[in-house]
């Protein structure tokens, strides 16, 4: 099977499932709700809490929470074609189990990337350095969650409990801008940390130097596993 024939048969599961279509689309809501709704939810609540100066923290958790989405949906659908032995007739194709493995964490990577580009050009004012640097973590983010979802999880049940679970990541992300001392050290050890701070601190390239190391990390002590059980 050809990468067009893949990405049409993935867009035909998508459109079967209403789960996995609302979460490939809820980037562009995400987009939607900051560009209009930050700013009266910041004078609706002047009084109590001064959220502007928090805008980049909300504006990371929106870029770290789209490629997350976008991972779900693909580690989903690899762990619905692993149930279904679709991945069993795969591995007898020309393509071979490598080949329709890399497609399958190539296509969070780039379509995880794009959409948090978009994101960020919405609801963001990022300089292009800061954007771009956002943009390849956020593709990396998509591509181990999709990892850490085919590594964990055997059936669509246990991916559905996977996936509330990376939920942890936005969590230590967002509390990382908002704690100090030691606690900032485990916390920095979870990669998608360092999406949000890529957009939070003063100066982008260290936190993208550390984010980059920290995915590619994570993906390369997924790799085997989710080799064996996919490839």
């Amino acid at each position: 099977m050809t990468v067009a024939g893949l990405v049409r048969a993935d867009l035909a599961n998508l459109r079967r499932d209403p789960m996995l279509l609302a979460a490939g689309l809820a980037p562009l809501l995400l987009a939607g709700l900051l560009f209009f709704g930050f700013d009266p939810l910041v004078e609706a609540t002047e009084d109590v809490v001064e959220l502007e100066t928090h805008r980049p923290v909300f504006v990371g958790g929106a870029l770290l929470l789209t490629p997350m989405l976008i991972g779900f949906v693909v580690g989903f659908l690899l762990v619905e074609e692993r149930e279904e032995k679709i991945l069993d007739a795969v591995a007898v194709t020309p393509r071979g189990g490598d080949g329709f493995l890399v497609h399958r964490l190539a296509l969070p990577g780039v379509v995880g990337a794009l959409a948090a580009g978009v994101v960020a050009f919405v609801a963001a004012s990022l300089s292009f350095s800061r954007l771009m640097a956002v943009v390849v973590l956020a593709g990396a983010s998509a591509v181990l969650v999709t990892m850490m979802m085919a590594a964990v999880a055997r059936d669509r049940v246990q991916a559905l409990a996977v996936s509330k679970l990376t939920g942890f990541l936005l969590v230590a992300a967002v509390a990382f801008q908002l704690v100090d001392g030691w606690w900032r050290v485990p916390l920095g050890l979870v990669p998608a940390t360092w999406v949000v701070e890529a957009v939070v601190a003063p100066s982008v390239w260290p936190a993208f130097g550390i984010g980059l190391a920290a995915h590619l990390a994570g993906i390369a002590l997924l790799w085997q596993r989710v080799h064996a059980l996919v490839a």
